[in-house]
């Protein structure tokens, strides 16, 4: 499971808060039955220069697969801020895939590439995914050879 917290101002001391973050993970692990190893918490903040928020955050590489509409995409909860599918775009992801039958599709800041996933499952006649950082391109390439294969 994972958890964002966003950094906020939230009138507690650290250790008012490490106790708070600890209750709230025991209460998910009490209603949900998800235990506290398989819980990861990313604190959210803007982080310095241009790309600060996608720095490797880690080396654990707890990376695996998930499906979405049939679909497999690789997702790692532990080495980034952010786990390669963001689950809010999940609807347009699907307008995609509905409208790019026999298209030519541009990408652009592709990240993990989901969107040229979708792309081609629709059928898109040719996708072009860009972004700046390799590492998410290598992570994009992975994702659509994966609906290839």
């Amino acid at each position: 499971m994972y958890i964002a917290e966003y950094k906020r101002r939230h009138n507690m001391t650290e250790e008012e808060h490490d106790h708070w973050m600890e209750e709230t993970i025991a209460v998910i692990n009490e209603v949900l039955g998800v235990i506290k190893e398989n819980i990861h918490l990313k604190l959210r903040q803007r982080k310095p220069g241009r790309l600060g928020q996608y720095q490797k955050l880690d080396e654990a590489q707890h990376e695996f697969v998930v499906q979405e509409n049939g679909l497999d995409f690789f997702v790692n909860l532990t080495d980034y801020l952010d786990t390669g599918l963001f689950l809010d775009h999940r609807v347009t992801r699907g307008m995609v895939r509905e409208q790019s039958a026999h298209k030519k599709v541009l990408n652009l800041f592709a990240y993990t590439g989901s969107f040229s996933v979708y792309a081609a499952a629709g059928g898109a006649a040719e996708t072009m995914t860009v972004d700046l950082s390799k590492t998410y391109l290598k992570w994009a390439e992975r994702n659509i050879w994966n609906i290839m294969l």
